[in-house]
């Protein structure tokens, strides 16, 4: 039980960091395509 939590928790974190990357892309990409007008 207590390395399924391990396991489960690592995968959340994980996505977590995932998301996070994502939304930088995409705050990137919006930044650049206000910027090229």
């Amino acid at each position: 039980m207590v390395f399924y939590l391990g396991f489960k928790g690592s995968i959340d974190k994980g996505l977590h960091e995932l998301f996070l990357k994502i939304l930088d892309i995409v705050k990137a990409v919006h930044a650049a395509g206000n910027l090229l007008g």
